[in-house]
């Protein structure tokens, strides 16, 4: 067989089919490597870039993505045109297809509710949470997912409550003391959100994250005077 070796042995409709896949990969590898950058929440012991306060602009851009609610000035990646990347959609449709079969699939829940939660659609990601802490009421790295969501989404109470919850069934997981923190400062509570800060402050690990941390407090400590 004559391998094609020039672009001019092509016919028109097959460079098209060439053009129009390598754009679909380089979307693809290229929301792979957002995802990954991606979402520190339960996954590193403080963001390296900790979620900032929710402003008029980033919530009314969210609200556009999903009418149903509105996460963030730690904003989404931007996504494709037309949505998720093909092979994306296909985990989500298996994810999905295992939840038709077992509606309990903790593996499918919590997959679906990270991949929303990375896309930016944050309340559809709120759904999924809702379900894996009501089947692990002890799950302290979804709670701290679902109150970072309802905080995105302006739902401070519910962002209280559920970032105070996780900190119940885990004291120490940072990221949920952080992500409270900032809420209380959002919402004027200045006196709260430093005493969570520096309650975390001994825990954690590296002389750089306490630098960051005590960045942090000294520019609330600036704010609230």
């Amino acid at each position: 067989m004559e391998r094609i070796t020039k672009d001019k042995d092509l016919d028109p409709v097959s460079r098209l089919h060439i053009i129009y896949g390598t754009v679909i990969m380089i979307m693809s590898i290229t929301f792979v490597v957002t995802l990954m950058t991606m979402k520190p929440s339960h996954k590193e012991s403080i963001a390296d870039i900790p979620p900032q306060e929710v402003t008029e602009a980033s919530s009314a851009q969210v609200r556009q993505t999903d009418p149903a609610g509105a996460k963030s000035s730690q904003s989404a990646p931007a996504m494709p045109k037309g949505g998720m990347p093909p092979f994306i959609k296909k985990m989500v449709e298996g994810y999905k297809t295992s939840l038709e079969k077992n509606p309990n699939d903790m593996k499918a829940l919590t997959g679906l509710a990270n991949m929303y939660y990375d896309s930016g659609q944050y309340p559809k990601a709120i759904g999924y949470y809702e379900k894996v802490v009501s089947l692990d009421t002890k799950n302290s790295n979804a709670q701290a997912d679902l109150g970072t969501c309802y905080y995105y989404t302006r739902v401070f109470d519910k962002a209280v409550k559920n970032l105070s919850e996780a900190l119940v069934n885990d004291p120490k997981n940072l990221n949920a003391r952080y992500n409270l923190g900032i809420v209380y400062k959002s919402q004027g509570k200045f006196a709260d959100a430093k005493k969570e800060w520096e309650i975390m402050r001994p825990l954690l690990k590296t002389d750089e994250e306490k630098k960051k941390l005590d960045t942090v407090i000294e520019s609330l400590n600036k704010k609230a005077s």
